[in-house]
């Protein structure tokens, strides 16, 4: 039999196309679970370049000054336990549930309350309720944050910057991101503008290098679920692939920004 008609029978056997086959192979690698928000142990996590400056380095001498401290967004724990012994009074919040509850249970024996909360409306708090506040690529609000920390009090924030994977999101014309992507000087600006008479910024651009497509894929559904439709997507998506069979590397801009504020 000739091979042609030996892969339609194949295909007719199967009723699946190739395209349909694809589609449903690139839908299944975005569901693969995340538990928390920790990405480094996870099998589809991307390869990052480092960046200029450490967070937890930063972070450490202010938590270890710090009397009564919140972390916005706190995922599921696992930056802020790399962090202890946390101050005596602590509390983190986080939008989702379930990534909330794992936090619960990581941080319990550090004494942090946790609560559901979107950082991005009023934070219902007294005011000057903290002298610390930290946010991990969370979204917030300045005037928020600013509203709940004490005079002298500190902030610090990691935050991922407008035009983060801004060429691979082009390439397969998903639009320009998470509208909580903030331009760094923007940001820096907000914060002064809210009260924080001391706003230090440091911004990097490096790289994101992802294992395969499916990885990618799990990938941006982590950071901006429901943002890829892969119909919609499949020719920019099958260009990637062919990069990717050909061996090149999946690589696109990362840009993340720090910005510690006081008071």
């Amino acid at each position: 039999m000739p091979e042609g008609e030996n892969r339609n029978l194949a295909g007719a056997s199967t009723g699946v196309s190739p395209h349909a086959a694809r589609i449903a192979e690139w839908t299944k690698a975005q569901t693969a679970p995340l538990v928390g928000w920790d990405f480094r142990e996870h099998p589809n996590k991307p390869v990052a370049d480092p960046l200029p400056w450490d967070y937890l380095a930063v972070a450490r001498p202010l938590v270890d000054g710090a009397r009564r401290m919140l972390d916005l967004g706190t995922g599921g724990g696992e930056v802020l336990l790399g962090l202890a012994p946390l101050p005596s009074f602590s509390v983190v919040t986080e939008l989702s549930e379930p990534r909330a509850q794992v936090a619960k249970q990581r941080l319990l024996a550090q004494g942090a309350c946790a609560a559901v909360l979107d950082s991005t409306v009023a934070l219902p708090f007294r005011p000057d309720a903290f002298d610390l506040v930290l946010c991990r690529n969370s979204a917030f609000v300045a005037a928020h944050v600013s509203a709940v920390v004490e005079p002298g009090g500190a902030f610090l924030t990691q935050q991922v910057a407008r035009g983060n994977l801004a060429d691979l999101l082009d390439l397969l014309g998903a639009g320009d991101g998470n509208p909580d992507w903030q331009f760094p000087d923007q940001a820096a600006a907000d914060l002064e503008a809210a009260g924080f008479a001391q706003v230090d910024l440091r911004t990097a651009d490096s790289f994101f290098e992802f294992v395969s497509v499916d990885a990618m894929l799990w990938f941006l559904n982590a950071i901006l679920p429901g943002h890829i439709d892969v119909e919609a997507c499949h020719e920019g998506l099958s260009e990637l692939q062919v990069r990717a069979d050909r061996g090149e590397k999946l690589r696109f801009t990362r840009r993340r920004y720090l910005l510690q504020a006081r008071k």
